[in-house]
């Protein structure tokens, strides 16, 4: 089994786009020098001659996907992805179509705070236009959330409300691009894959569209937080005939990528200045919104700015922190291996002993656990893989001993590293409390 790469991008070959994406990449590798590996999903065997051109550009890998799936010509571009994120090499990647442009290297998207800290995933804000409800996308969106929540987006209310009104979005994410990091929602990532495969067992086929859907509406089911583009899709002139509309997607005041056209430069740099002009002013009133909010518990408003330009710096402090450690590390904590388990068993119908034995020599790599297991019941060879395979009772008792004197030492370790965090931050915060008194105190 080949190692997980850290980074890199996919992308699914409708054949369709074949000459847009070859100019995609040129631009990735040449342009904006991105060398991140890519994988070139398809399901028809491109030609040879074409498979050179891609090749040419290095660190190009091409999958088939009937490798995957027995049943390939039932699924598309978008119901595909939901495999691709699950089977690919990449913990953080890139899913992109093959008639994107990118306008810069996409994995400035990695750098968005909420990412980072909470989510683990950047998605694209669908377009604002008018539409009618359509039923088969109710239907089908149902199949995976079955009731709204208090954090359901507002602009999708109407699938469970069935009313339209100004806020409502006919869909909730553009899926041309995505960023998702693997590790953090591989268990939505199965739960979406396994409904998709059980949809078309039983012959339940929709429109293309609603699979671009699939993914956020499976992280609601499981209660994840979604970190979406707070800038809607918008249609720009086309830098070679201004009077066609290219559909472009901005993020972090912006422009990620467009749609098989460019747009003309002039008109890039206006948007992305008015897409920072609109940022800045959101940023400034939420802070002028906390300084009041503040204020009113305080005697001074000068109090309230002094405390929370210290939360700013304690912030920074926190997030150079973490900058600063360049170690990859597993974002899969030990409480989450059963969750693992149970994917691999969902994914293979094997027992749960062979899953968590498979699972422990992979060295909790889910995906390379589900092949060889996939391997093991192809040629009848699980049986005497867990003959094998199985620890005596000497092994389980000693292996539990271990276990609990690990436990022990990483709590112990936590304990220290809670305390040492608490105190800094109380030196911390007292130095700077009394330098506001001494401020005070000289102002008088």
């Amino acid at each position: 089994m080949s190692e997980f790469v850290f980074r890199g991008l996919s992308t699914f070959l409708t054949g369709n786009y074949n000459e847009i994406l070859i100019s995609n990449l040129e631009n990735l590798r040449n342009k904006f020098q991105c060398q991140l590996p890519v994988e070139i999903w398809y399901r028809t065997e491109p030609e040879e001659s074409f498979k050179e051109q891609f090749l040419q550009l290095e660190n190009i890998s091409f999958m088939n996907v009937n490798n995957f799936i027995s049943d390939a010509e039932k699924w598309n571009g978008e119901s595909l992805k939901a495999l691709m994120m699950f089977y690919s090499e990449f913990q953080e990647v890139i899913i992109f179509n093959d008639n994107v442009l990118f306008h810069l290297d996409p994995f400035y998207l990695t750098k968005h705070e909420n990412y980072v800290n909470e989510t683990n995933m950047v998605l694209f804000s669908y377009e604002n236009k008018s539409f009618e409800i359509n039923e088969k996308y109710i239907e089908f969106a149902k199949k995976i959330v079955d009731n709204a929540s208090d954090s359901f987006p507002v602009m999708q209310e109407y699938i469970f409300s069935n009313v339209l009104d100004e806020k409502q979005k006919e869909y909730f994410v553009d899926n041309n691009v995505m960023l998702v990091n693997r590790t953090s929602h591989i268990s939505t990532i199965s739960k979406l894959l396994k409904h998709y495969q059980e949809m078309y067992n039983n012959d339940e086929i929709y429109e293309s569209m609603f699979y671009s859907q699939g993914f956020w509406l499976m992280s609601q089911k499981m209660e994840k937080r979604i970190n979406i583009s707070e800038l809607p899709n918008i249609m720009l002139p086309r830098k070679d005939k201004i009077q066609e509309k290219v559909l472009s997607g901005f993020h972090l005041d912006k422009l990620c990528y467009t749609i098989e056209h460019y747009v003309d430069d002039n008109i890039i740099r206006i948007m992305e200045e008015a897409a920072a002009k609109m940022t800045e002013d959101k940023r400034l009133e939420q802070r002028r919104e906390i300084v009041e909010a503040m204020a009113k518990r305080r005697d001074t408003k000068e109090f309230a700015e002094e405390n929370l330009r210290i939360a700013d710096l304690l912030y920074k402090d926190m997030i150079q922190s973490e900058m600063n450690n360049n170690e990859i590390t597993s974002t899969i904590s030990i409480e989450d291996s059963n969750e693992d388990i149970q994917t691999i068993m969902q994914q293979t119908d094997c027992s749960q002993e062979l899953a968590g034995l498979v699972y422990k020599e992979q060295n909790g790599d889910i995906v390379d656990s589900i092949m060889i297991i996939h391997e093991l019941q192809e040629n009848n060879e699980v049986s005497s893989y867990l003959e094998k395979n199985m620890p005596t009772i000497d092994e389980e008792n000693e292996e539990e001993m271990q276990i609990k004197v690990e436990e022990v030492k990483v709590e112990e370790i936590r304990e220290e590293v809670k305390k040492d965090i608490e105190v800094k931050k109380k030196l911390t915060m007292q130095e700077r409390v009394q330098r506001l008194k001494d401020q005070k105190k000289n102002a008088q």
